[in-house]
């Protein structure tokens, strides 16, 4: 598996974001936050993470400012 910190090292941004999502995953509201930095609602990173969307520009800007 590629590094997780080594965004370049990913072919797809899927794999990168989740494996940013576990190691944060103990802390309490991580997805409410990146939500937040993302501009858009839980529910819609949520489907983002399982791979029913794709995150736009602006969200995929936001994620990499937070």
């Amino acid at each position: 598996m590629p590094d997780s910190k080594d965004v370049f090292s990913h072919t797809e941004y899927l794999t990168w974001l989740r494996g940013k999502y576990a190691e944060s995953k103990k802390e309490r509201g991580i997805l409410n936050a990146m939500a937040k930095a993302a501009a858009c609602q839980p529910s819609a990173l949520s489907q983002v993470m399982k791979g029913s969307v794709h995150l736009t520009p602006d969200q995929a800007a936001g994620l990499c400012a937070f």
